[in-house]
C-alpha cells in the first residue's frame, strides 16, 4: 500500500510541475516518446523476453527487470541526445530547426528520468545500481551539453 501511496505521489508531483510550468503539449514530442519506450521495451525484452513485461509488475521478483527498464531508459535518453545533435548539425543553417532537436534531447532525458524514479518508486526492495547511477549522470551531462551547445549555437545564428 506504500508503494502505491508513494508512486502515485510521484507521478502526481511530476504532472503538477509540469502543469504549473508550461501547457502540457510542451512536454510531449512523439519522437522522443519513440525513442525512450522503444528502447526501453527493446531492452526489457531483449533481455527478460517477453514475459519480462509480467515480471515487472510482480510485486515480489521484480528489481532485475526494473534495472533493466531504468538502466535502458537512461541509455536512450543518451541515444536520443546523439540523434538531436546529428539532426541539428545537418541544419545549421536553420534556426527553426534548432528547437526541436533541443526539445527532442531535453524531453527524452525528462522521460528518462520519470521511468528512473517512479522505476525504483515502484520497486518492491529498491536498489540502485551503481551502473544506473553512471547512466543517469551520463544521461545528463550529454543532454545538457547538447542544451549548452544549441544555446550557443542559436546566439550565432541571430
Amino acid at each position: 500500500m506504500n508503494r502505491i501511496i508513494g508512486i502515485t505521489l510521484t507521478i502526481l508531483s511530476i504532472a503538477m510541475a509540469i502543469a504549473l510550468g508550461a501547457e502540457l503539449k510542451a512536454f510531449i514530442d512523439v519522437p522522443a516518446l519513440l525513442i525512450v519506450f522503444g528502447i526501453t521495451l527493446g531492452g526489457l525484452i531483449s533481455r527478460h523476453g517477453p514475459g519480462g513485461i509480467k515480471q515487472l509488475f510482480d510485486g515480489q521478483n521484480n528489481q532485475a527487470p526494473i534495472n533493466t527498464v531504468v538502466n535502458s531508459a537512461l541509455l536512450a535518453a543518451i541515444i536520443a541526445s546523439v540523434v538531436a545533435t546529428v539532426v541539428l548539425l545537418t541544419n545549421m543553417g536553420s534556426p527553426k530547426d534548432l528547437g526541436p532537436a533541443l526539445a527532442v534531447s531535453m524531453l527524452s532525458t525528462l522521460y528518462a528520468l520519470i521511468i528512473f524514479v517512479v522505476g525504483y518508486a515502484a520497486s518492491a526492495n529498491a536498489k540502485i545500481s551503481i551502473s544506473s547511477i553512471l547512466l543517469l549522470i551520463g544521461a545528463l551531462l550529454v543532454s545538457g551539453m547538447f542544451y549548452i551547445a544549441g544555446f550557443i549555437i542559436a546566439i550565432f545564428l541571430k
